[in-house]
């Protein structure tokens, strides 16, 4: 979870980069997602300080068969980028 004010293009950018399976989605509405496969990061990120929510929550879905060392450094990843702003 992120507030929407500490986001930035950059990070959106950053998350999609590395993170292409991402969810990105709304607290108050959590079926309001922002990110598609194949959306550019201007779009996301326009769509989402444009909307109602005021917290971003970003949820990673790995293929069953991940290994709990990939799925832990996944995790680590996503958690530095976002810590990171």
């Amino acid at each position: 979870m992120k507030n929407k004010t500490d986001l930035s293009l950059k990070l959106i950018e950053n998350i999609i980069q590395n993170f292409s399976d991402i969810e990105i989605y709304g607290f108050n509405d959590c079926l309001h997602n922002f990110y598609q496969k194949g959306d550019k990061a201007e779009n996301v990120f326009k769509n989402i300080t444009q909307s109602q929510e005021d917290i971003i929550q970003f949820s990673i879905q790995p293929a069953l068969e991940t290994s709990i060392k990939k799925l832990l450094s996944t995790f680590q990843n996503l958690t530095r980028i976002l810590s990171k702003n």
